[in-house]
């Protein structure tokens, strides 16, 4: 059977919200022409995930994987989509089958992680940060949210170290910063937190939150003036 190689898109992570619209290329090897249909229907699902149009996304992938089985990029889009439209429970099983098909995808772990993150099945979602970690030692915002979870486990001290491997692997990232200020501010750090709150305005100065913590901490230094 003679073998064709096909670019499809995946969608790769870099958001703080969430999953980034911007695809970038893999490549899988389909000769069959129903296996070329199936690469036919995940891209127009992608073209739909990047309109907005989740459901016709969700209805084209689908399709791939009724034909394709173990196309595990089809599942992982069709998991990103499901989370957008709020399908938190079955974006878990889509992950999950990613996994199961490609062991070992970082950003698959870290979609489980987002996803038991919005169910607040904390600890499972810091579980899937440290997978997602263990398997990309620089995926800074698995760093960034299982600091968060740290954060509201009241775990402060993790929630900083996870917070400072966040900043060292992309040293612009200002709600980094705020967040770190935030959990310095737990362990009665005043000066670290002010320090953090004012390089986070200074790397986005639309981080209205960071000017109103550091109007906190100037208040109750009683630099009324300054606060």
């Amino acid at each position: 059977m003679k073998k064709v190689v096909i670019i499809v898109s995946v969608f790769f992570i870099s958001t703080l919200d969430i999953f980034a619209q911007t695809p970038v290329a893999d490549t899988v090897q389909i000769g069959e022409r129903q296996v070329m249909e199936a690469e036919k229907l995940y891209n127009e699902g992608i073209d739909f995930f990047k309109r907005d149009e989740y459901a016709r996304a969700v209805s084209n992938f689908n399709q791939a994987i009724s034909i394709r089985g173990d196309f595990y990029l089809a599942y992982y889009n069709r998991g990103l989509a499901r989370y957008k439209m709020g399908e938190y429970n079955e974006a878990v099983n889509d992950f999950d089958m990613v996994l199961k098909l490609s062991p070992g995808k970082a950003i698959a772990y870290y979609a489980l992680g987002r996803t038991h993150h919005k169910l607040e099945n904390l600890e499972r979602a810091r579980s899937n940060y440290r997978l997602a970690i263990d398997n990309d030692n620089n995926l800074h915002l698995a760093y960034y949210y299982r600091g968060k979870v740290n954060f509201m486990l009241e775990e402060y001290e993790d929630a900083i170290q996870d917070f400072n491997n966040a900043i060292s692997r992309r040293g612009t990232f200002a709600h980094a910063y705020h967040e770190r200020g935030s959990a310095k501010l737990k362990i009665n750090d005043k000066s670290g937190a002010l320090s953090d709150y004012q390089q986070a305005v200074l790397l986005n100065p639309n981080m209205f939150m960071s000017y109103n913590e550091m109007g906190n901490i100037l208040l109750k230094k009683g630099d009324y003036e300054n606060a």
